[in-house]
């Protein structure tokens, strides 16, 4: 499922179940079962409807911020991570993991200076140092010559120690 609301996916998950389950009763039962099956049916259907709006709420959110995102980033061409959020009316953990979402689907050339602790696009920073990649999540951080095989926390996932390819 491509959701990203948590009880979006619960609702289709249980709209999944009751219909599998109104298949099992018609199978197994009489023709007196008709009336639990089509309530299962019914249930069914109410969870996936609620289930399915629940996920279009989340992805129509989901593109408004990416908007929000693009339009910070094109006018902002470097910026700290706190900025972002204040911009986005977000926290700084969802704002970081928006990014990485961006990131991972290549929606975004972002790279993380590791130096000044600054967010900024590829393009505008690649000649002040070497660009690497993050072993888990592919975010791009920029890592000055001099440091060489520096282990740092990825400012996009988290992992603790980020190995960087000698140059």
């Amino acid at each position: 499922m491509n959701c990203q609301s948590k009880s979006g996916k619960t609702f289709l998950l249980i709209s999944l179940f009751f219909g599998a389950l109104a298949i099992v009763m018609r199978a197994v039962s009489e023709s007196d079962g008709i009336i639990v099956m089509l309530l299962f049916l019914a249930v069914a259907a109410i969870s996936g409807i609620v289930g399915w709006l629940l996920c279009s709420s989340a992805k129509q959110t989901q593109l408004k911020v990416q908007q929000q995102m693009h339009q910070f980033m094109n006018k902002n061409k470097r910026f700290y991570m706190p900025e972002l959020a204040r911009f986005l009316g977000l926290q700084e953990e969802q704002a970081r993991l928006n990014v990485l979402r961006l990131i991972q689907q290549d929606a975004i050339n972002l790279v993380y200076d590791s130096d000044e602790g600054f967010y900024g696009n590829r393009e505008a920073i690649k000649q002040e140092g070497i660009i690497e990649s993050c072993t888990r999540c592919n975010g791009r951080i920029l890592v000055s010559e001099t440091v060489g095989n520096r282990d740092v926390n990825c400012p996009f996932c988290g992992t603790q120690r980020v190995q960087y390819s000698t140059h």
